[in-house]
């Protein structure tokens, strides 16, 4: 799971903005990040730090190497690092529950999120205060570097093969989820690249897709819908923006900026749980069509056959009651439920 760390981390900051010095030292963080999880799963008292202490580990590793070894973009390399350990999945599913008014499990999910970005927000902000301690003038701006836009293709393909391993699915399911990934990715994108679209609508849009893409899976591959739509919304969860949010309330003090990050990210959760309830509708009601379809085309086949078997000249009256009192028959077992036969003992038993 380490090495699985490792990969997720790389090819996350080629999403974000950042080079190869950053993807490196991303997939270094990564590598940190899996081997504290490892201990605190070994070390139960420590579960509850994981958050906090690989937050705080985080920051020193980028401002120190930023301050020492040659500038970086800090803050995306800071997400990249913290990228498995951020709640927006959490969050997405919290507003799922509240749109279909579940409030007491939504809340609860919701409350989690905001008490795990808190600890990841107080692990970056002591981070930089002793950075700024040991060395007062260590810069942490942002940078502008970036990669190839065709750098996204093979590594999406390593970032989802990384998500669904630690996901712990099951091979069979891989091509199936990296399938609704890529759907729910290049709908988001080329909706806001090409199409003009605002971030709410590319997300509805993509959530959409991605859900009808689970439940198609589900009808003719029998693969758990749940698990491949997860797979396709990972991408587009606003868990670094909650993230962006905390760290400029806690580290630089802006309020203002942290509030807006922060409405920012309910705005993406709730567009994803809309395209979900949207798509969930779309497949009930092609189910209940389809089963609509099917009892009124058996109405209307037995239906027929009645007639039919009334009005043929070579059936006597005789045979045409007893076959109708057979199907009243069949028609009230079917309606009836079935009785519990007494247990009767036989010779094996008493043996």
């Amino acid at each position: 799971h380490t090495h699985t760390h490792t990969h997720t981390h790389t090819s996350i900051n080629t999403h974000l903005v950042g080079g190869w010095i950053e993807m490196l030292l991303g997939s270094g963080l990564g590598l940190v990040v899996g081997l504290l999880t490892f201990l605190t799963s070994a070390w139960t008292p420590l579960a509850g730090l994981l958050e906090l202490i690989s937050a705080l580990i985080i920051s020193l590793i980028t401002g120190f190497f930023s301050t020492l070894v040659t500038p970086i973009c800090v803050v995306e390399t800071t997400l990249a690092g913290a990228s498995w350990l951020l709640p927006g999945l959490t969050i997405t599913v919290a507003m799922q529950e509240l749109a279909a008014q579940s409030y007491v499990a939504g809340t609860a999910r919701m409350f989690a999120a905001f008490l795990t970005f808190l600890k990841l927000g107080f692990g970056l902000a002591a981070g930089t205060r002793i950075l700024h301690y040991v060395h007062p003038d260590a810069s942490v701006d942002e940078c502008t570097n970036s990669l190839s836009e065709w750098w996204k293709i093979p590594l999406f393909l390593a970032t989802n093969i990384a998500f669904t391993t630690l996901s712990k699915a099951h091979p069979k399911h891989f091509i199936t989820m990296l399938g609704c990934a890529a759907v729910g990715y290049i709908v988001s994108y080329c909706g806001a690249k090409y199409a003009n679209w605002t971030n709410d609508s590319a997300t509805v849009a993509a959530a959409l897709c991605c859900g009808i893409f689970g439940n198609l899976a589900d009808r003719f591959l029998r693969h758990p819908a749940i698990l491949i739509t997860t797979a396709g919304i990972l991408m587009l969860v606003p868990g670094s923006i909650g993230l962006r949010g905390i760290s400029e309330m806690m580290v630089n003090e802006n309020v203002v900026a942290g509030l807006g990050f922060g409405f920012t990210m309910i705005i993406i959760a709730l567009s994803i749980a809309v395209g979900l309830i949207i798509a969930n509708v779309v497949s009930q009601l092609q189910r209940d069509s389809k089963a609509k379809i099917l009892g009124l085309t058996r109405a209307l086949r037995r239906k027929a056959m009645r007639q039919y078997r009334r009005h043929r000249p070579d059936l006597s009256a005789s045979t045409n009651k007893q076959q109708q009192h057979e199907e009243e028959e069949q028609e009230a077992q079917q309606h009836q439920k079935p009785t519990r036969r007494p247990f009767e003992r036989t010779g094996a038993h008493l043996m």
